[in-house]
């Protein structure tokens, strides 16, 4: 996989890395001005990961729309708090360790990302995240639980139905009722 991404970038830039945004088109692009990483970037990250939420909107239900420019990882998926409950056993401490390291790269970048639901760079972090979450949630998943999993279902089907401006009764074919 390694090569076909070197070859696809040699075919396009004509050299092997990804000089995409290397183009002057996007030195002077805001998110852009200290370069593609830089340590300035990081407060940017942290407020999408942590703090952005969603949008009021009083005149349409649900009250409130997702923001394009991304939403915290913890209001897009509430069941992940569990995973501050983790046991920091051998594999929670390895889940743990790579989220941080995958982390590091994602925010130095220049762009938090655009046009998307929750932050833009969260997939690469799940598959640890799901391994704390269940650690944290333990064995026994009382009906709190099963609520928070519900409400992280039902906010992953509303981005979606958002953006793309689906009406309830147009999926899969059925008639909703609220």
């Amino acid at each position: 996989m390694a090569s076909l991404i070197l070859l696809y970038n040699y075919g396009r830039y004509h050299t092997i890395s990804d000089a995409g945004y290397d183009h002057p088109q996007y030195h002077n692009v805001a998110p852009f001005t200290q370069g593609r990483f830089n340590i300035s970037y990081i407060p940017r990250h942290i407020e999408a990961i942590f703090y952005l939420g969603p949008k009021l909107n009083e005149s349409q239900f649900p009250f409130f729309q997702p923001s394009v420019f991304g939403m915290a990882l913890f209001m897009v998926t509430p069941a992940f708090l569990y995973a501050f409950g983790a046991r920091m056993k051998r594999l929670e401490i390895i889940a743990a360790a790579t989220i941080v390291l995958v982390a590091i790269p994602h925010v130095l970048y220049a762009a938090v990302g655009f046009a998307q639901f929750g932050y833009r760079y969260s997939l690469d972090y799940f598959p640890m995240l799901a391994v704390l979450t269940v650690s944290g949630m333990g064995h026994h998943v009382g009906i709190r639980k099963w609520l928070v999993i519900g409400l992280s279902v039902f906010i992953a089907m509303w981005g979606p139905l958002f953006f793309f401006d689906t009406p309830l009764e147009d999926m899969l074919g059925y008639q909703w009722r609220l």
